[in-house]
């Protein structure tokens, strides 16, 4: 029919049944249907959702509602089993435009749309699951998962030979290998950095509070929204200490992978920041008080996080006031009555400049 086709008729393409895949991405299903009536996701998509944009959108976190509908209708679905395999779903929103899905959107990692192509590496799959299904899961993309349950080892987040960002949309033939090489992304040789243990430790914990069981803090059951905010305001600090003290950061996190957003960053650099993040909620509150006496942290890094959940606010207020003896305005009050006196000049002015150094220096503000 080509492209310029007219719209007024009807074209029903799903004639080939594609069963979901256990904890299937939309974007994998819709990839798999494609392939198995013989078109490319472009040319598939562009007969069945006429009227909607697929490709050039993070269609895992954003799929609208027209769509969603389409997809349960040719498929004799249900709405909540296509919201199933959304991203939105899998942290218990109705749809993209529910109110809680923004907070939950900073546990997502982040792909990098520009047009057709992905810019970075947020789409992590485990070669071996790969291998025994070729399905993407919807948890290969949650910031907090770096390791597979069922084999142990690490996610893998680029083609294994070219180190290209995953895209089964625009592979030809088959989803599991690299667009760019043609390289079989489920090639396994063995060899992993490092012991998985510890993410899995880190990422069960946290998949099992979005499960809504809650978060076990000491004695106390945190709900899961109460958790993921604090949480989050948590990282934020923790990346900020580490860009300032050095001497607590681990060996393998760069200054340049600190400074990113954590839901940005590969897949070991954002191991190893939920890991300090769960040593910190180990023996709550006391591991954290001891990395807050050592990198300085006083109740005023807290200020501007807005408001706390309850757990956070009661560690908060453990913490000094303040470290500093004097009134912070006390630094701007000098540097204002400093600049005033330079920029009027002459021989009082700059004895009055000494002046106000001097008793500054000796702890006294005052004209």
């Amino acid at each position: 029919m080509g492209r310029h086709r007219a719209t007024s008729i009807e074209v029903v393409p799903w004639y080939a049944h594609v069963v979901p895949g256990r904890d299937e991405l939309i974007s994998s299903f819709l990839v798999r249907s494609a392939h198995r009536h013989g078109l490319s996701p472009y040319r598939f998509t562009a007969v069945t959702f006429p009227e909607n944009v697929i490709w050039t959108r993070d269609i895992d976190s954003s799929l609208s509602d027209q769509a969603l509908s389409l997809i349960a209708h040719y498929y004799g679905l249900t709405i909540d089993d296509v919201v199933a395999m959304t991203l939105f779903g899998f942290m218990g929103c109705a749809s993209s435009s529910d109110p809680q899905w923004p907070a939950c959107q900073r546990w997502i990692n982040v792909i990098g749309i520009y047009h057709r192509l992905r810019l970075r590496f947020g789409l992590q799959f485990c070669p071996l699951c790969l291998k025994d299904e070729p399905v993407f899961q919807r948890a290969w993309r949650l910031s907090f998962v770096f390791a597979c349950p069922k084999h142990g080892i690490f996610l893998r987040d680029c083609c294994p030979s070219c180190e290209m960002a995953v895209m089964p949309h625009r592979c030809k033939h088959e989803p599991t290998r690299c667009w760019q090489c043609g390289t079989v992304l489920h090639s396994f040789d063995g060899k992993d950095k490092g012991s998985a243990d510890t993410a899995l430790a880190v990422q069960y914990r946290m998949l099992r509070c979005l499960d809504g069981h809650g978060y076990c803090l000491g004695p106390e059951l945190l709900s899961t929204p109460e958790f993921i905010h604090g949480a989050s305001i948590m990282m934020r600090l923790i990346k900020q200490q580490l860009q300032s003290h050095p001497d607590l950061r681990p060996i393998h996190i760069c200054t340049v992978d600190i400074r990113e957003e954590t839901r940005r960053l590969r897949t070991h650099s954002r191991e190893a920041l939920f890991s300090v993040l769960n040593e910190l909620l180990e023996d709550w509150p006391v591991n954290f008080l001891h990395f807050a006496h050592a990198a300085g942290m006083t109740q005023l890094a807290f200020r501007t996080c807005g408001e706390l959940p309850n757990w956070l606010t009661a560690a908060v207020a453990l913490l000094p006031e303040r470290l500093r003896t004097r009134p912070r305005n006390n630094d701007k009050w000098l540097i204002d009555h400093v600049c005033r006196l330079e920029h009027v000049g002459g021989a009082v002015s700059w004895a009055l400049r000494a002046q106000a150094l001097m008793r500054a220096a000796k702890g006294i503000y005052e004209c």
